[in-house]
């Protein structure tokens, strides 16, 4: 594998994990949004708004499903990249029931948000085994 390609595959990868993770960090902030302002934190939600957060998460997500489609049809990622859209989808159902407040806060809402990230590991590792 050539340098350039390297440096390729691990910016794109390097762009997916740091999303899921900013993606993760900010619904966070959405949930805790009035004890945030009750302490002074200036996170996301407070500084540019909730409705605003909401479409810039979004907009992230569907960057990087469409950065990921452009990766693997270009060759850059294996077959067993297509396996990584998953969990692209699966924030799209965990954003799409928070924006409803079917999941809102306790255990449920931990495990579905971060459950995305055990996700990952596991495709990752069938891809790797493929």
């Amino acid at each position: 594998m050539t340098q350039p390609r390297s440096l390729l595959n691990a910016g794109i990868a390097f762009f997916y994990v740091f999303t899921l993770v900013f993606i993760r960090s900010v619904v966070f902030d959405l949930r805790e949004i009035q004890t945030d302002q009750l302490v002074g934190r200036e996170t996301i939600p407070i500084v540019i708004g909730k409705e605003r957060t909401k479409v810039l998460l979004a907009a992230l997500t569907a960057l990087l499903f469409a950065a990921m489609l452009t990766a693997l049809w270009s060759g850059v990622f294996t077959r067993a990249g297509w396996l990584m859209l998953l969990p692209i989808l699966y924030t799209c159902g965990y954003l799409y029931l928070f924006h409803k407040r079917a999941i809102m806060h306790g255990i449920t809402f931990e495990v579905i948000v971060g459950g995305k990230f055990l996700l990952v590991g596991l495709l990752a590792l069938i891809g790797w085994k493929m």
